[in-house]
């Protein structure tokens, strides 16, 4: 994907409409040694339009209402309920970045805003004037009600139906690294999140979950065997639970992650860092029917 991908690390591909959307580190930071270490750490939410096989028909742009100097993505969209979920940091009112820790990820819920007035997220003390908007853009409408500032609450991926939610956690009482958890809405109300157990999960990491066609589950782990050597893709179902590799014409020796599909089942994107630099980038992939 050579017209959408950057000198710097693209990755988690995901589709809002007929857009695909994916995380990016800006252009403006590219190259920049003072701003090596946050480039490689924190991205922004890009799009691009997209034709009937899959292919980018516009530029990649900057998708409106990202792009605050904080973390943005992996991040996953619900058709039916309009809302955009997505991993960002636990720290919104902090620094871009302290190189002495770590900063973890939470998830919040945005929906895109059409109107005059609107407060952004990200700003403590703004005026009314400085928050006057005339475009669409999304903003947060609420924070997922399950997070902790010591560990990362991350990569959601949310059902066609908008009332299960799928992610990835370090939290304590897991069986690895880092594990998939899945929470259900009722009422407008999550539930406490339940650990997708041992069958799925291993001691190893758990990530990049996303749903596919017919309740399928698609992620990544580095856990399981058959494994290549990093991150594998591998798919599953919440009623069956045992874990499928890929194979060798998505999966390689280096890290694959995070493999969407688009809904005619045609084509789909996922991230790797296979290609001579070595950093992540998105490849298209084509399914036989």
């Amino acid at each position: 994907m050579t017209s959408i991908n950057s000198v710097e690390s693209d990755i988690s591909p995901f589709f809002v409409e007929n857009k695909l959307y994916f995380s990016s580190v800006r252009e403006e930071f590219f190259g920049d040694e003072k701003r090596q270490k946050q480039n490689t750490v924190f991205y922004d939410i890009y799009r691009t339009e997209i034709d009937e096989k899959g292919n980018p028909v516009t530029e990649r742009e900057l998708v409106p209402g990202f792009g605050n100097l904080f973390h943005e993505g992996p991040a996953a969209w619900c058709k039916k309920t309009k809302e955009l979920f997505v991993s960002v940091n636990n720290n919104p009112e902090g620094s871009r970045l302290s190189e002495k820790r770590n900063v973890n990820l939470r998830l919040v819920i945005m929906t895109e805003f059409n109107g005059e007035w609107v407060v952004t997220y990200f700003r403590r003390r703004a005026t009314i004037e400085e928050e006057k908007k005339n475009k669409e853009e999304w903003v947060v409408s609420r924070d997922f009600p399950f997070k902790n500032p010591k560990f990362n609450f991350a990569h959601p991926a949310i059902s066609i139906t908008g009332d299960t939610l799928i992610f990835s956690s370090d939290m304590e009482g897991g069986f690895g690294k880092s594990d998939l958890y899945m929470s259900i809405r009722e009422e407008d109300q999550w539930n406490e999140p339940i650990n997708l157990g041992e069958e799925i999960n291993t001691a190893g990491n758990e990530m990049f979950p996303t749903f596919g066609p017919g309740g399928m589950l698609l992620f990544s782990s580095d856990g399981h065997q058959p494994n290549y050597g990093q991150l594998d893709i591998y798919y599953t179902t919440l009623t069956d639970k045992k874990p499928n590799h890929l194979g060798d014409k998505i999966n390689s020796e280096f890290d694959d992650f995070g493999l969407v599909i688009h809904p005619s089942g045609k084509f789909g994107y996922f991230t790797s860092n296979r290609n001579i630099s070595g950093k992540d980038d998105i490849f298209h992939v084509e399914f036989n029917q």
